[in-house]
């Protein structure tokens, strides 16, 4: 796909005047777990200029959310701020769920929230055994940071996904015998259920 892609995108872009076979590149490689190369291939595609301010705005989430994979959560929310400005623009949602959740749960430090990017990109590249292991380590040394209780129902989540409702029951329940006063008690009956 990405030789592909190569040979595609000078032609749309001096031909079509189009730069989205460049957006495709960055999506290979974010998807291929090269965030640098996604992020130098995101930033080419600002810098030609040639997109329509939805697909601009599209290519800056996506640099965003490269931020906070890699952990860096004050650089990533400052960079989400211009997103959500403009509340009718379909990606102003997105940015502004992802720039809450960074600061709803910013600790003193920020590993546990790191780390628990790091399990969210491990599950958009779809190794979701890899997700599930980080969350795991999310949760064992992280277990009173406020992003604990989120990794729980992640791993939960992680778990039917890997088509292992078995693992993902247990998951569940040892949340809810260890957790019991917490605020996503509900959501994760309903998902036991």
């Amino acid at each position: 796909a990405l030789k592909q892609l190569e040979d595609l995108a000078p032609m749309r872009r001096n031909v079509m005047g189009r730069v989205d076979a460049y957006t495709l590149m960055g999506d290979v490689f974010l998807a291929k777990g090269d965030l640098a190369r996604a992020a130098e291939v995101y930033g080419s595609v600002l810098r030609m200029g040639l997109q329509s301010p939805q697909d601009r705005k599209s290519v800056e989430f996506k640099l965003a959310e490269i931020l906070y994979f890699r952990g860096r959560v004050d650089t990533c929310v400052a960079a989400l701020e211009p997103l959500f400005e403009n509340s009718s623009d379909d990606i102003a949602n997105d940015a502004l769920a992802l720039s809450l959740f960074v600061q709803q749960f910013r600790a003193p430090s920020d590993e546990a929230l790191k780390s628990y990017a790091r399990a969210a990109y491990l599950e958009r590249r779809r190794k979701l055994g890899d997700a599930a292991a980080q969350l795991r380590d999310v949760i064992e040394r992280f277990p009173t940071a406020p992003v604990s209780d989120q990794a729980w129902v992640r791993l939960g989540a992680v778990q039917r996904a890997m088509d292992r409702p078995r693992d993902a029951a247990a998951t569940y329940e040892d949340f809810l015998s260890r957790n019991p006063e917490s605020l996503l008690r509900d959501q994760v009956l309903s998902a036991l259920g």
